[in-house]
């Protein structure tokens, strides 16, 4: 798959994780989210939505101008050049990236976060690891590559796989936190990013701040009209602020829209995005014009409630990086939500079910000491429209108190195609509270204090890198940069010694991938006919394995469409990262006598494709 093309099957394939309960043990799965109504207000019914789609488009395909010309009036759209970023700007994706964000479409830039190792299978990264920090790093490194390549145009980022147990074990909140801590980094390192999880399923009430829009359901139209009671909203959702929730429906034929945008909002699901796509892609078109009107329809309130303006704004407190506002509740308000904003741009959303003894508060963090700044509060009702309160000042107070030490002990180790280990000392102080990590002089990853060594890949190849630790302390104070250290990134041939045993009963395909793909492909073509079947590197393949998985052509119009195809051997037999083996039952094949494959490393690098392999059938 070519990195302008269209995007992994996987986020179809695997789209939440089970369980609702921390501590429940995860699992990959192709379970469907909670559905169905909810016991709500009667306002409930006036809930202005605001249709949000994952638009896993080829940029070339006119599908892109139809959601263009939505405008404003589209809540956000996602966007996947290949699994993620990719390994360098693409001129395609720029130019819809561009229009979209100038006609006023948010566009979040997608970003696997592996279930942070959680799940079972246990997910790895492109490096090969399996822990939550190595999946941190890599998804810093994906947000930072997002904004590298498109700039201004991104408008937050839609973190994928994301897990829906509070933590690995029963009272912990390490998954949660650890998402809360991506969406803070995202927040203070792009003013007015978006963040948006993606579950695929309800998730606890430790989940409500974790990111700024939770996607608590993904699947078929079938299961949320109609869906089990462990899958039905959990009791917090139906009070909380409703631009906290995103429900994605594929699979939805017109004459259903009606009951499944009611169901929305009986959900309490400010974000919906219903579509009549199916499996195995469900986001590679999206609706026609007369399907998206009606849904745009039903998504939008037939009344307008303003809500209460807010009064008493105050600075309650502040530090040298934060500022904590208050204002006070108001009873019998509209008002389901309270939009903050710093120096005019939205920078975080509090519920209305969040207020304390003293009223609402909100700490906004990462700003700069001995700095003036504006706030504003403005309420939100159900229908969408906002009332502002009066602007408020406060200046952070200044920097004070030692710089934290210099990191020390700062190595890097197991130097591999593009990647390399980097570690430091602990703050035996306990003074700081986060790392800094400069990649070539670019500030590329912050760590929290508890992490002593990064992961790093997508290092350029054949070129020497350079990294330093600079320790974060708490009143905004930073030590002095560590020690730069240096490491020589070898250039391999990225694919070598592909090979095609083509026996009787079993067929296997092997190969050394030597740099750190997205995807690990193998294109197959079964019938020596370069006119049929998907036509990539010289060959028209009939089948495909990707990552690990088998798939069928679909529809035989070289398309990217794919079918996975159910081994009654179970799964393939993949090693990643390094030396490649795949066992096929060569009955898939049907009748042929002879293969030809192409092996091909799409996304993080530059895309690499051997020329075809033939082997013929023996035994």
């Amino acid at each position: 798959m070519k990195a302008s093309a269209v995007t992994r099957l996987a986020f179809a394939a695997a789209l939440a994780v089970a369980g609702t309960a921390a501590g429940a043990a995860p699992a990959l799965a192709g379970t469907p989210g909670a559905g169905g109504s909810h016991s709500s207000p009667a306002s409930r019914q006036q809930l202005g939505q605001h249709l949000a789609a994952a638009a896993y488009i080829t940029p070339t395909s006119p599908d892109w101008p139809r959601l263009i010309a939505t405008g404003r009036s589209l809540g956000f759209v996602v966007v996947n050049v290949s699994n993620g970023p990719g390994s360098a700007e693409d001129d395609a994706w720029k130019s819809v990236i561009d229009k979209a964000h100038a006609a006023g479409v948010k566009v979040l830039g997608y970003v696997d976060t592996g279930y942070l190792g959680g799940s079972d299978p246990v997910r790895t990264t492109r490096l090969g690891d399996t822990d939550a920090t190595s999946w941190m790093v890599q998804a810093e490194q994906d947000v930072d590559r997002w904004y590298s390549f498109y700039g201004a145009s991104i408008d937050g980022v839609f973190f994928d796989d994301g897990m829906n147990t509070c933590g690995p074990t029963s009272g912990s909140s390490a998954f949660a936190d650890d998402y809360r801590y991506l969406t803070e980094v995202l927040h203070e390192q792009h003013l007015g990013a978006l963040s948006v999880l993606n579950p695929g399923i309800s998730v606890p009430q430790c989940y409500e701040d974790a990111a700024d829009v939770l996607a608590t359901f993904e699947g078929p139209a079938s299961s949320y009209l109609d869906p089990t009671a462990d899958l039905a909203p959990l009791p917090w959702q139906a009070t909380a602020d409703p631009d906290k929730f995103w429900n994605i429906v594929y699979d939805v034929d017109q004459s259903q829209l009606p009951a499944v945008m009611a169901a929305a909002k009986a959900n309490n699901a400010g974000y919906v995005y219903a579509t009549d796509d199916t499996l195995p892609n469900p986001y590679d078109t999206i609706p026609s014009d007369a399907y998206w009107a009606q849904e745009s329809a039903l998504a939008t309130p037939s009344r307008v409630t303003p809500p209460r303006a807010v009064t008493g704004v105050a600075a309650r407190s502040r530090t040298a990086t934060t500022v904590t506002l208050g204002w006070p509740a108001v009873p019998k308000t509209d008002a389901v939500g309270y939009d903050v904003y710093e120096n005019g741009v939205k920078v975080a959303a509090v519920g209305a079910d969040q207020a304390g003894r003293n009223g609402f508060a909100y700490t906004v963090s990462g700003l700069v000491p001995s700095h003036r700044y504006s706030f504003d509060v403005r309420a939100r009702s159900a229908s969408g429209a906002q009332a502002s309160g009066r602007v408020v000042t406060a200046s952070t107070r200044p920097a004070s108190g030692p710089l934290p030490a210099t990191p020390s002990d700062v190595t890097v180790s197991a130097v591999s195609a593009g990647s390399a280990l980097l570690s430091w000392g602990a703050d035996q102080a306990r003074t700081v509270t986060g790392y800094s990590v400069a990649v070539n002089g670019v500030q590329t990853l912050a760590l929290p204090a508890s992490v002593h060594s990064a992961h790093i890949g997508g290092l350029p190849l054949g070129a020497g890198a350079t990294f330093t630790v600079t320790a974060l302390g708490a009143d905004g104070r930073n030590s002095r940069p560590s020690v730069t250290v240096t490491a020589s990134i070898p250039s391999p041939t990225p694919i070598t010694d592909a090979a095609i045993d083509f026996g009787p009963d079993v067929t296997t395909f092997s190969a050394d991938y030597n740099v750190a793909f997205s995807f690990d492909h193998v294109f197959i073509d079964t019938d020596s006919q370069t006119s049929t079947g998907y036509q990539f590197g010289g060959v028209g393949a009939e089948f495909m394995i990707e990552n690990g998985i088998i798939y069928r052509d679909a529809d035989d119009s070289n398309s990217w469409n794919w079918s996975p195809v159910t081994l009654d051997s179970g799964p393939l037999v993949s090693s990643r990262g390094g030396h490649y083996v795949w066992q096929v039952p060569s009955s898939v094949f049907g009748s042929s006598s002879s293969l030809t494959a192409v092996f091909s490393g799409t996304g993080t690098y530059p895309d690499y494709t051997l020329a075809p392999v033939t082997a013929e059938k023996h035994g």
